[in-house]
């Protein structure tokens, strides 16, 4: 398996993201996230009230992490991906990344209409597959188009 499918195939098996967001001015901001993926690619929704959603609009770049937690340091997986958030305007667009959000938490279809929510995708340009199980801090690199 190449390290594009490794790092698919965790992000496809997990629910919840750490994301890391920053101003322009550079003050950071981390926030966990449920999201859905295809391939390395992830979506997910906010609040435009939201410090990320904010944040996003003012500088896109993103980075962000997907692990869990292990009790043996040396069965550590995880990804750790950097890229773009892209707010989704295309109506075709946001009823593919709802769909496959709702696929995954079914609760979304019952959100109240008042909230004023926003999807978004991150679309990665450099990715990393973490597998401590091929030797501490063992760590794959993998570019986007």
């Amino acid at each position: 398996m190449d390290t594009k499918e490794k790092i698919a195939t965790y992000l496809e098996q997990h629910r919840y993201l750490t994301l890391a967001t920053a101003s322009v001015d550079g003050t950071p901001k981390a926030a966990t996230v449920s999201y859905a993926s295809e391939g390395t690619d992830i979506y997910f929704s906010t609040g435009v009230t939201t410090a990320k959603f904010k944040n996003i609009l003012e500088n896109p770049h993103v980075a962000l992490a997907v692990d869990e937690d292990y009790d043996d340091w040396a069965t550590i997986q995880g990804v750790q991906l950097e890229g773009v958030a892209k707010i989704l305007e295309k109506d075709e667009e946001k009823a593919y990344a709802l769909k496959l959000l709702t696929c995954k938490f079914p609760q979304i279809a019952h959100m109240p209409p008042s909230i004023n929510m926003r999807l978004l995708k991150v679309e990665p340009s450099v990715a990393y597959f973490l597998d401590n199980s091929q030797g501490f801090g063992h760590r794959e690199k993998t570019t986007m188009p």
